[in-house]
């Protein structure tokens, strides 16, 4: 009896492997033959291109100032200089570097912790759901910006704080997308199976039900970047963003808000980046969203 449960075992885990190495080929070529998927991969291409490699290329430093002061686009500065003589290209590529890092940092952090807490909940249910969905309901109530806008002004202004506002205001979405998912696949046949080979429930949650969740949580992260661009850059505008000397898309943006009438390129280049970041990630999230049939996933 114990060599058939042993070999029930391998041979589950064995169809597991295979079904999964089969549903990436799917979504892969799927991923291939979606133009918008495509098309938003080659934005977020361009401009973490630039992000990373734009200020080897540059000539000037991103703080460095010249007597050219508010200098409209020319062969030097092909997109002006602001009221200080920088160069505009060079702030707004140090500034976006800074933006993504903020918001690809609160994603990944609001994304495991509400992943873990999620299926936790959904999994055991009971008390430790009503507790946890509970707590995560509060959250959940508050607005994005605002609850962002509220840990900021309690712990004061730093890229740390940003991060760590941003993602505790995405955890309660991700939590409550994980959760609903092992709420589908905690009966289902193979993880009552799992359960009477006597597989623990750690093993079961994050080994066996954690790839059948990724799918709906993966496009939700990929959205939720774009998104976490558009909350910095607004705390940034509201001055409550990097301090100084630092710059993000939305400090830049806000810088040039006085002259918006007459020295437009201030503000007008870090609000395309801003506008191609969050068109790039939206069209990488519907295209995932659109290719992976994450509800025939078992």
């Amino acid at each position: 009896m114990e060599s058939k449960l042993s070999f029930s075992a391998q041979q589950l885990e064995e169809f597991s492997k295979l079904q999964r190495a089969e549903n990436r080929s799917k979504i892969t070529k799927k991923i291939i033959r979606n133009k918008g998927t495509v098309t938003g991969l080659a934005l977020l291409f361009i401009v973490f291109f630039l992000a990373i490699f734009g200020p080897m290329i540059v000539p000037f430093g991103y703080t460095e100032m010249s007597p050219n002061v508010l200098a409209a686009p020319s062969w030097q500065h092909p997109f002006g200089t602001d009221i200080f003589g920088r160069d505009t290209f060079s702030r707004t590529l140090h500034a976006a570097a800074t933006s993504l890092t903020i918001a690809m940092s609160a994603t990944l952090i609001s994304t495991v912790v509400g992943v873990t807490f999620g299926m936790i909940a959904g999994y055991y249910g009971k008390m430790t759901d009503r507790i946890i969905l509970g707590i995560n309901d509060v959250f959940l109530a508050i607005p994005v910006l605002l609850f962002a806008v509220c840990i900021i002004a309690i712990f004061g202004r730093g890229t740390f704080v940003s991060i760590v506002a941003i993602s505790a205001a995405f955890l309660p979405g991700s939590l409550r997308i994980a959760r609903g998912q092992v709420l589908t696949l905690r009966q289902r046949d193979f993880v009552l199976a799992l359960k009477s080979m006597g597989i623990s429930d750690l093993q079961i949650i994050f080994k066996h039900l954690l790839p059948n969740v990724m799918a709906p949580v993966i496009v939700m992260a990929t959205i939720s970047v774009g998104f976490g661009v558009m909350v910095e850059a607004s705390l940034a505008y509201i001055g409550m963003g990097v301090p100084i000397p630092g710059a993000s898309l939305g400090s830049l943006v806000m810088e040039g808000r006085p002259f918006i009438m007459t020295h437009w390129w201030i503000s007008a280049l870090p609000g395309f980046f801003i506008t191609i970041i969050v068109i790039g990630f939206n069209l990488v999230g519907d295209g995932l969203r659109d290719v992976s049939d994450y509800h025939d996933i078992t």
